[in-house]
């Protein structure tokens, strides 16, 4: 039996996260927040008005709720796993977040 992970996640979804990710590092560093939560937040806003969209345009999303949290995880791991130390290597900041906030 084979597992296609694109069969159970969406790709927008997992480029909104990772974009929330990277928007969140950049700007807003002032924030009191870990990373972690600045990325679900930032990233479940721009899902937000991307599914306001969709909604708008008639798309039903219910079907596909389970999905959307895989690729929220799938996101995550994409980024901590292998888009941080790609980052590093052709020279993009990354640092490390100070753990007393």
């Amino acid at each position: 039996m084979e597992f296609d992970i694109f069969q159970h996640i969406r790709l927008d979804i997992v480029l909104m996260y990772v974009l929330g990710g990277l928007f969140a590092k950049r700007f807003l560093r002032d924030w009191s927040l870990k990373t972690a939560f600045k990325t679900l937040l930032v990233g479940t806003v721009f899902t937000g008005l991307y599914t306001l969209i969709l909604v708008w345009s008639g798309a039903s999303l219910l079907d596909d709720l389970s999905k959307w949290f895989m690729s929220y995880t799938v996101a995550t791991t994409f980024y901590e796993l292998l888009l941080k130390e790609f980052m590093k290597r052709i020279g993009i900041s990354v640092k490390k977040e100070d753990p007393t906030k």
